[in-house]
């Protein structure tokens, strides 16, 4: 098995707080290679996001900005790759936010989702869409859909398991991976936005559930403390150290 990991364009905003200074941080995507087939993690941003994001995300745009060059959308990202994205086994999101879902439309439908049965139920929920990132257009695809109610193993061979981390969105679930020959590497999405955060317990200032949030990053820092190595969700330090494709991570 192996891992890829990909920036799928970049955001700038008081990410650490709204009172910190503006921080640009990456937008990551994942292409895992597993001997049973590909398997996308998240889909970065919509292609508009470069040029037009209020088309996407309305009045939410003028709190931050992006960065979205040709070729640096989650379809380019693959294309550079040599990868047909109809050819993937699996698209697994670990929640439905713009920066996250964003790109889904590039992924064709034939390629079936794994997505928390929560996390579904709130994308789809007028009031949370009116009052968290989840813009329904993304991820409205005629796809098979698959509903999780808790951890699921992809493959049924303990190499990808989708771990649920609740919190900072309704149902946001983390991926674990466990190659054969190294050791786990957990790709933590949004439950933890930067590494100095798993210890200090800070967030970021919006959340769906704050506590659940909490319990979130107690189960990333025992994956931690028992040997796996952590890949934040939006730390452009450690980002920075994350071979990137065509590189493997692992």
């Amino acid at each position: 098995m192996h891992l890829h990991a990909l920036s799928c364009g970049r955001q700038t905003g008081r990410f650490r707080g709204r009172d910190a200074d503006p921080l640009t941080i990456p937008t990551p995507v994942f292409l895992i290679e597993h001997p049973q087939g590909r398997v996308l993690v998240d889909t970065g941003l919509h292609p508009a996001m470069g040029h037009d994001p209020a088309s996407r995300i309305g009045g939410l745009a003028k709190a931050f900005s992006f960065a979205l060059g040709p070729g640096e959308d989650v379809g380019g990202r693959l294309a550079a790759l040599g990868v047909d994205p109809a050819g993937l086994h699996a698209l697994v999101l670990t929640h439905l936010h713009y920066d996250h879902a964003g790109g889904c439309g590039l992924v064709p439908p034939g390629v079936p989702l794994y997505v928390q049965a929560r996390e579904w139920e709130a994308g789809r929920d007028p009031e949370a869409i009116a009052t968290h990132a989840y813009v329904p257009a993304d991820y409205a695809q005629d796809r098979t859909v698959h509903l999780l109610d808790g951890g699921h193993d992809l493959f049924g061979d303990g190499q990808v398991l989708l771990v649920p981390t609740p919190g900072h969105s309704a149902g946001h679930q983390s991926v674990l991976l466990t190659p054969g020959d190294g050791p786990s590497v957990l790709l933590c999405g949004d439950a933890c936005y930067f590494a100095d955060w798993l210890d200090t317990g800070r967030f970021p200032p919006w959340t769906w559930d704050r506590e659940q949030e909490r319990r979130s990053v107690d189960v990333l820092r025992g994956h931690r403390d028992r040997g796996a190595r952590l890949v934040f969700g939006h730390d452009p330090v450690a980002w920075a150290q994350v071979p990137q494709a065509p590189a493997r991570v692992f």
